[in-house]
């Protein structure tokens, strides 16, 4: 019944769309490939747009090793095409890897061993942007890697290899972020379609870089002693405490192309920023890193937490709550800084917050193991689809805060024991997206392919991170099994 009701809904909307004509036309959409090279092309689908690129590859009229290549839905406007950088999304096969780059430590076929093998599929390979870095995601019905520009998404990367002690690739890791962070301190993180039509914007984000840092940079700092990313990483806080926030609350992005700060809104996912400076407190001792974290937290509670556990999604310009529903994942964000936080400090109202968001996390997860992206009660719950870019992180935050509590463990075992099941269930075994965690949402991949399925990179990082460092990760409270 709940498939049903989800394809019924995709069906209607694309149906109202074609009605307002948005979908009816040819459009005139111009490819751009580099600085100097702007190719217009008939297309009315984004398979269209993909066979003329490589119609261009084929001539040989671009340079290879220089192009940006995108890969475009076509919901986007024409006019917002315009718009659009040197950089963008691409979407194309995967490699298929070998045995021996997989965790000799796991059973070839396991489920451990295909998640794995998921995330090093997803490497960029020369000559493509971004080579050395990894897909953000893999979208299901396209058969295709997506959202290569989603670099922060990386950094799960290095926090599992660093845990999984694979310091040469994380260090390999941790060095190409070095050479793509700005003069600022801070990355261009992401690209985001904005506004109505679609704009593509290049993030420079405090929370993602802040989240580059602490699960790659100072991972790899604790490893070679190489203070090249320990400084890295000290200037992207310094850049963040000078010009990345309003009054302590970090700002959702500064756009490249305008030069300037998006102010309009913001965003529950900025919770993680403080794992950074909890992280640099820790290993500098510096004062003013851990007065910006108390000073962060104090406000983004204040703005963002509702109570009973619940944060607000977003807000606008004026702090006030935005949107109907509360975002699952966001609440693993939030815990991704808020418990490193509490670990540093101790702060009891700190961690009665936390003991807070975790039980309404544990009462609001499915019978089937999952969460959902957008939780909101009786019937809209059916809308909203199961979230496998967030059930392995929220699972992960859950374990992680067993650590700390008393009254919760049996929960959190039991939960995320179902998790872990839930994620088991919808791993693909074969083709090419094998190992990925597989589910259908309306949010579908991170920027402008919505309601398809699937499978997120970074999930699988914190899946086998909980599945195979449980017991580390709980204190020895908590044994999560497959």
């Amino acid at each position: 019944m709940k498939v049903i009701l989800q394809k019924l809904f995709s069906y209607l909307f694309i149906q109202i769309k074609k009605v307002l004509g948005r979908e009816s036309q040819q459009r005139l959409i111009p490819v751009r490939i580099n600085s100097t090279a702007c190719f217009p092309a008939k297309i009315q689908s984004p398979d269209g747009c993909l066979s003329f690129i490589n119609d261009i590859m084929l001539t040989g009229q671009v340079n290879l090793t220089q192009s940006d290549v995108y890969e475009f839905d076509n919901k986007v406007d024409p006019d917002a095409i315009e718009m659009l950088k040197k950089e963008g999304l691409v979407y194309h096969q995967p490699r298929r890897i070998e045995t021996s780059e997989i965790s000799r430590l796991e059973e070839p076929g396991s489920y451990p061993f295909l998640w794995e093998e998921f995330i090093q599929a997803s490497a960029i390979a020369p000559p493509w942007r971004n080579a050395g870095f990894h897909y953000a995601c893999y979208v299901l019905p396209d058969e295709s890697w997506g959202a290569p520009s989603w670099i922060w998404t990386n950094a799960a990367i290095g926090r599992f290899t660093f845990n999984n002690g694979n310091h040469d690739q994380l260090l390999r890791l941790a060095r190409n972020f070095i050479e793509c962070q700005l003069a600022t301190g801070g990355w261009v993180v992401r690209y985001d379609f904005k506004g109505r039509y679609g704009r593509l914007s290049q993030t420079v984000a405090p929370n993602d870089s802040a989240y580059i840092c602490t699960n790659t940079l100072l991972p790899a700092y604790k490893v070679s002693k190489d203070e090249v990313f320990l400084n890295a990483a000290c200037r992207c806080a310094d850049w963040i405490m000078k010009e990345g926030h309003q009054g302590h609350l970090v700002h959702i992005g500064y756009e490249q192309e305008n030069k300037c700060w998006d102010v309009s809104a913001n965003i529950v996912d900025i919770g993680f920023t403080v794992a950074l400076f909890v992280g640099l407190y820790k290993l500098t001792g510096e004062k003013r890193y851990k007065a910006f974290a108390r000073s962060f937290i104090h406000v983004y509670l204040e703005k963002f937490y509702i109570g009973d556990g619940r944060f607000a999604t977003a807000i606008d310009s004026e702090h006030n709550h935005r949107g109907t529903g509360f975002f699952t994942r966001g609440h693993a964000w939030a815990l991704e800084g808020l418990i490193p936080y509490y670990d540093l400090t101790g702060d009891s109202n700190v961690a009665d917050i936390i003991e807070d968001v975790v039980r309404f996390l544990i009462d609001i997860q499915n019978p089937n193991g999952s969460w959902l992206h957008l939780y909101r009660p009786g019937i809209f719950k059916l809308l909203s689809g199961d979230d496998s870019k967030g059930t392995p992180v929220i699972a992960n935050a859950l374990v992680r805060w067993s650590a700390y509590s008393g009254s919760l463990v049996n929960d959190i075992e039991r939960a995320a024991n179902r998790a872990v099941q839930w994620c088991v269930n919808q791993t693909a075994t074969q083709g090419p997206g094998r190992g990925g965690i597989f589910s259908w949402s309306p949010e579908g991949a991170f920027a402008g392919k919505t309601r398809v399925a699937v499978a997120c990179v970074y999930s699988n990082c914190y899946l086998l991170e909980m599945v195979k460092h449980s017991k580390i990760l709980s204190k020895g409270k908590i044994d999560v099994k497959i």
